[in-house]
């Protein structure tokens, strides 16, 4: 069944040439993430070498996660904090 006042088949419209997703506030959090992420796989690989004992290795294993979080958490405030102010 045709409808009689149809003039084809329609053509979906192509999209806006240029189409970008406008670049995240986050953007340099994730590339501390990963900074941190690097150095702590690495920490992890040679912190046997670096000090002796298990809770000392715990020690520093958990200090440099800490560290970590703390830089983090500063970052993303500081981001949050930029944000806002500037949307109102």
């Amino acid at each position: 069944m045709s409808d009689s006042n149809s003039t084809g088949p329609r053509s979906i419209p192509p999209a806006a040439p240029g189409f970008t997703v406008e670049d995240s506030p986050l953007n340099p959090v994730k590339r501390d993430l990963l900074l941190i992420l690097v150095a702590a796989v690495l920490l992890l690989l040679v912190h046997d070498r670096l000090v002796d004992g298990l809770w000392s290795q715990l020690a520093l294993l958990a200090g440099a996660g800490l560290a970590g979080l703390g830089w983090l958490w500063f970052r993303v405030r500081r981001v949050l904090k930029a944000a806002g102010d500037a949307h109102g």
